[in-house]
C-alpha cells in the first residue's frame, strides 16, 4: 500500500509540475534494487537521477538512499558525503537526521551520530531515542 501510494503521488508531482517521468521510474527502480539488496545497481541509478535530473522532487531522498546504499557496502565516508547533501536539501526532515546519525556509528562519531538520532527524535522520529540508549551511552 505505502510503495502504490507513493508511486501515485510521485506521478501526481510529476505531471503537476513538469518534471521528468523517467527521474520518477529510475527512483522506483532504485527502491526495488535496494529490496533486491543490489546495491551497487542502485547507487549508479540514483548517480543517474543526481546527474541527470537536478530539481527532482525528491531529490533529498535520492541523496538518502544512496547514501543507505553506500553504508551497506561500508563506503561510510562516501555515505556521509551523501546524508550531509541530504539534510542540507531538506533540514526539517527526521529521516535525513537518522540515516546520517547511522552512519556516523558506522564511522564510529557517537557524539555526531547521538546529535542527529537527537535531532531525528525532536522532529518527530522517537525511535531514534532509543537509538541513543542502545548505541551512544
Amino acid at each position: 500500500m505505502k510503495k502504490a501510494l507513493l508511486i501515485f503521488l510521485l506521478a501526481l508531482f510529476n505531471i503537476h509540475n513538469g518534471y521528468s517521468q523517467d527521474s520518477g521510474n529510475y527512483f522506483i527502480g532504485a527502491s526495488r534494487l535496494i529490496g533486491e539488496s543490489k546495491y551497487e545497481d542502485a547507487i549508479a541509478t540514483c548517480t543517474h537521477i543526481i546527474n541527470t535530473d537536478p530539481n527532482f522532487v525528491l531529490l533529498n531522498q535520492v541523496y538518502g538512499m544512496r547514501g543507505n546504499c553506500k553504508r551497506m557496502l561500508n563506503d561510510c565516508k562516501g555515505a556521509l558525503v551523501d546524508q550531509d547533501i541530504a539534510v542540507r536539501i531538506s533540514p526539517r526532515n527526521a529521516t535525513n537526521y537518522y540515516n546520517r546519525a547511522l552512519v556516523n556509528l558506522c564511522l564510529d562519531r557517537k557524539v555526531a551520530a547521538k546529535k542527529d538520532f537527537n535531532t531525528a527524535g525532536d522532529l518527530g522520529l522517537k525511535k531514534a531515542f532509543e537509538m541513543i540508549v542502545k548505541y551512544c551511552q
